[in-house]
């Protein structure tokens, strides 16, 4: 998981950041697309026609797919926290409930705009999320977690273009092609999203501290929570605390997860964060996404001014809709098929961003700022 949450897929967004702030606060150019940023590989006359809209259609369709397979994947991990600490078993009839609340949370971020809506939720999520990290550091096997999570930081280092290329060509063994490349493609799906967005929050920073909060940021993030919950799942299958690969191969990744979370001490409590969490990291990826797709969709943005309320609101119910026909199809296969095609669509505009960053640190200009890069 460090491998997939890490090297997979923070350096997508990265990429995509760096020609897009260039674009929309050195070139001053004034819409916040991703075609913008093809325009240097593809010139003004294409990106103009149907080629900027081809890559904007790629963009908003491969945006949809993701946030779908993401809904997709945590509607049902919700559902059974929720049947967990009350006893209602985890239905179809549940999952839209919790999707009907989570669309209440972000049609009224939506609402809100960027600083009030996307930043507010954002931050609560974030306080959620380090105070179940620390609860769960602190009250388990604490030194077990440190020496687990080091053990596999060692690992992951060691090995990693082995892991990374691994595709076992003579083994029955689709481990790579569910997995790694399925997270690569699901990651990439976000790259251009993600460089959008980076891009309108990164105002007044540098292409210093945006590569590195793009890339070490994340990864930081992610390897706390995975490194601390990881390690206390092994740990907890290791002692014989619950049997989660039992329960993970008898009942699926949902219950196997509430399961280990059960474990901890205030079992209960913990669930209800899980359950906030989850739902607020929904609302906001929808509300984020929106606000994106929206700007994508707007002919002319000035920085510092938001898209249209009716955009937004209308790209946010839309995946709303998306993600309740998902969860009616079932299982984790639906979600992975929305991913990998989102993923391959969004690797032609991931491939102009980064040509098109090539030919701006080879000028002039660039290469001055890059010593004084503020963006």
């Amino acid at each position: 998981m460090l491998l997939h949450w890490g090297p997979v897929t923070w350096p997508w967004y990265a990429v995509t950041a760096l020609p897009i702030c260039y674009m929309f606060y050195r070139l001053k150019k004034p819409v916040l697309r991703i075609d913008a940023v093809a325009e240097p590989v593809l010139g003004k006359k294409l990106i103009d026609g149907w080629a900027g809209s081809a890559l904007e259609i790629f963009f908003i369709v491969g945006l949809i797919f993701s946030n779908t397979a993401v809904m997709g994947v945590s509607l049902p991990i919700v559902a059974q926290a929720l049947s967990a600490l009350t006893g209602i078993p985890p239905t179809f009839g549940m999952q839209v409930c919790i999707l009907a609340v989570s669309t209440a949370i972000f049609t009224t971020s939506v609402t809100l705009g960027l600083k009030k809506g996307i930043k507010v939720l954002s931050w609560i999520n974030v306080w959620i999320a380090l105070a179940m990290v620390a609860f769960a550091f602190t009250v388990g096997p604490t030194t077990q977690i440190f020496n687990s999570f080091t053990n596999a930081i060692g690992k992951m280092t060691s090995n990693f273009f082995q892991m990374l290329f691994w595709t076992s060509p003579w083994k029955a063994d689709s481990f790579p092609q569910d997995w790694t490349i399925f997270y690569a493609l699901w990651m990439a799906s976000y790259g251009p999203f993600m460089g959008l967005f980076i891009a309108r929050i990164s105002r007044g920073r540098t292409v210093r501290q945006v590569t590195l909060m793009s890339i070490f940021g994340g990864m930081a993030g992610a390897f706390l929570i995975h490194g601390v919950f990881g390690s206390y799942t092994l740990n907890a299958q290791h002692t014989g605390l619950v049997d989660a690969v039992g329960i993970l191969k008898a009942s699926g990744g949902p219950t196997a997860l509430i399961a280990v979370l059960q474990t901890l001490p205030l079992g209960g409590v913990v669930l209800v964060g899980y359950c906030l969490f989850s739902t607020i990291f929904l609302a906001t990826s929808v509300d984020s996404s929106a606000y994106i797709m929206a700007c994508s969709a707007t002919s002319r943005l000035a920085p510092g001014v938001d898209p249209s309320l009716f955009s937004r609101f209308f790209w946010a119910i839309l995946q709303a809709g998306l993600a309740l026909a998902v969860i009616s199809l079932e299982g984790l296969g639906a979600a992975k098929i929305f991913a990998n095609f989102a993923g391959a669509l969004m690797l032609l505009p991931i491939g102009f961003a980064v040509f098109s960053w090539f030919i701006f640190i080879r000028s002039d200009d660039v290469r001055r700022e890059l010593r004084d890069p503020s963006l």
